[in-house]
């Protein structure tokens, strides 16, 4: 199920979807916790439901390079939750079982094999959305809302390429967020 969500992320960046801040609550029974949204079986299930990951917890990162000049040891990272937040996947009314069973054991070895329509067909229609309070969901592609919804004021992005006798050579890839509310993240 992790695989799931990652390559939703990607496809979804990639503008595969329509965006909009959306409004909406759940009965609390359909707010459940990852480990238990990750086991559902069918796109109506993870439909019905959100999930919410508690500070402490653990979002696995791939890093991923394709190049003919370097190539990653170590691509498994893992990113820290520091506030509750809230995630969502909606999987368009007409996903069929077979896909859904497509994409849950889809790996990166038979995704770079597929055609650009291939992945089209697969991933198409599908949101992934992101809440910190469970009431205001902003598509995970459109920076705008993200930035309202998590209250992000501003943030960059840096990469840069360091060297010395002691550690040899490194780079360096930063990610900086400036939340207007201190207390957000």
């Amino acid at each position: 199920m992790k695989k799931i969500f990652a390559l939703i992320a990607v496809f979804t960046l990639l503008g595969c979807s329509t965006s909009k801040i959306a409004r909406h609550t759940y009965d609390p029974g359909r707010i459940v916790h990852l480990n238990q949204y990750k086991t559902f079986k069918s796109p109506a299930d993870i439909n019905q439901h959100i999930a919410y990951l508690n500070p402490g917890d653990t979002i696995p990162l791939k890093l991923s390079v394709q190049s003919n000049l370097i190539k990653v040891r170590q691509n498994d990272l893992d990113l820290i939750v520091r506030k509750k937040i809230y995630f969502k996947i909606r999987f368009p009314e007409d996903y069929t079982q077979n896909q859904f069973e497509q994409l849950h054991t889809l790996d990166q070895k038979r995704l770079g094999a597929m055609s650009q329509k291939e992945k089209k067909a697969l991933f198409s229609g599908i949101m992934f959305y992101i809440s910190k309070n469970a009431i205001d969901w902003a598509p995970l592609k459109d920076q705008k809302a993200l930035k309202r919804i998590l209250d992000i004021e501003n943030g960059s992005m840096g990469f840069g390429l360091a060297m010395n006798e002691k550690q040899g050579l490194w780079f360096v890839l930063a990610f900086e967020l400036q939340s207007k509310d201190k207390d957000t993240f």
